[in-house]
C-alpha cells in the first residue's frame, strides 16, 4: 500500500550528514513578497540589494528533525527569517478574515505562499535524506541498472532540476498606475502561489517515489542478507519489483495533488486560490 509522507512533513534522518540546500527560488520568492508591501517591515528591512543567496548548509544530526527556521545569508551578509516565523508574524498581524479587504487578501496570499514554501523546502530535505544514504547507491555493477536504483537516480535528478529552474512570474498583463496597486499586488501574488504550488507538487511526487524505491531497496538488503542473488531468490525478488512497480503506479498526479490538499486542510489553511491539478501541468509545460 502507498505510504503518505507524515502528516506534519517532518522526518528523522538515518544518519549525520551535512547536506546542502540550495535556497535561490525561495529567496528569489520571498524578495519578490517583499518588494509587493505585504511582508511585514523586519523582514523589508532585511532585504538585499542585490537579492543574491549563498548556499546554505544544514548540518542535521542523528535522530533530529530539521530546524524549523532556515536563516538565508544574502550577498551582503543580511539575512532573514525563516519561512515559519515570518508566517506566524503575519497571521498575528491579520487576525480576522483574509478577506475583509485587499490588503487583508494580499496578507493572506503572501502568507500561503510561506506555506507552501515551507513544505516544498521540507520535501527537499526529506528526498535529499533518502538519496544520499549509503544504501541508496548499487552495491555493484550488475544492480546499477535494477528498477529501484534507476527510480533514485531520477528523482536526485528531478529534485535538483527543480532547484535549478528559475522563478519568472511572467508577464501578469496588469501595469502599476493602469489599476489600482493591490490589484497589481494581487495579480503577482496570485502567480507565485501557481509557482510554487507546483514545485511543492513536484517535489511531493519525487518524495513519494523515492520512499517507495528506498523500500524496495531495504527489501532486497532483507532478503539477500549480503549474498548473491541466486535462483533461490527469483521469487521473492520478483514479487519485491512487482511491488514497486504498483507503487509507483499509484504516484499519479491526482494522488499526489490530494495528498498535500488533505494535509492543508488538516492544518487549516487558506486554499481558495491554490491552483487546480491542470493548471499547474500547464504551468510546468510553460516552464519548459
Amino acid at each position: 500500500m502507498l505510504r503518505s509522507p507524515p502528516q506534519e512533513l517532518s522526518y528523522h534522518l538515518q544518519d549525520s550528514r551535512d547536506y546542502h540546500v540550495d535556497l535561490d527560488f525561495q529567496a528569489k520568492v520571498i524578495d519578490q513578497i517583499a518588494f509587493s508591501g505585504v511582508l511585514p517591515a523586519s523582514t523589508k528591512q532585511l532585504r538585499s540589494g542585490t537579492g543574491a543567496v549563498h548556499r546554505v548548509t544544514a548540518h542535521l544530526p542523528q535522530d533530529q528533525t530539521p530546524p524549523a527556521e532556515a536563516t538565508v545569508t544574502m550577498a551582503d551578509g543580511r539575512a532573514y527569517p525563516g519561512l515559519q516565523q515570518l508566517a506566524s508574524e503575519m497571521r498575528g498581524r491579520m487576525g480576522g478574515s483574509v478577506t475583509d479587504s485587499p490588503v487583508a487578501g494580499n496578507e493572506a496570499r503572501a502568507m500561503r505562499v510561506l506555506e507552501v514554501m515551507n513544505d516544498f523546502r521540507t520535501l527537499q530535505l526529506h528526498i535529499s535524506s533518502l538519496i544520499t544514504r549509503n544504501e541508496a547507491h548499487p552495491p555493484d555493477q550488475p544492480s546499477y541498472y535494477l528498477d529501484g536504483y534507476v527510480v533514485l537516480r531520477q528523482c536526485a535528478a528531478e529534485s535538483q532540476a527543480i532547484l535549478a529552474t528559475h522563478f519568472n512570474p511572467g508577464n501578469i498583463g496588469l501595469q502599476a498606475g493602469q489599476v489600482d496597486e493591490s490589484e497589481v499586488t494581487k495579480a503577482t501574488l496570485q502567480r507565485i502561489i501557481l509557482d510554487a504550488c507546483t514545485r511543492r507538487l513536484q517535489a511531493h511526487k519525487i518524495y513519494l517515489r523515492a520512499s517507495a524505491a528506498m523500500r524496495w531497496v531495504q527489501m532486497r538488503i532483507q532478503l539477500l542478507r549480503g549474498e548473491k542473488p541466486s535462483q533461490r531468490h527469483v521469487n521473492a525478488l520478483r514479487a519485491i519489483d512487482q511491488r514497486l512497480h504498483q507503487e509507483l503506479s499509484d504516484i499519479t498526479d491526482d494522488h499526489v495533488v490530494s495528498d498535500l490538499r488533505n494535509a492543508d486542510r488538516r492544518k487549516g489553511y487558506w486554499l481558495d486560490e491554490d491552483p487546480a491539478l491542470e493548471r499547474m501541468l500547464a504551468w510546468i509545460r510553460m516552464q519548459r
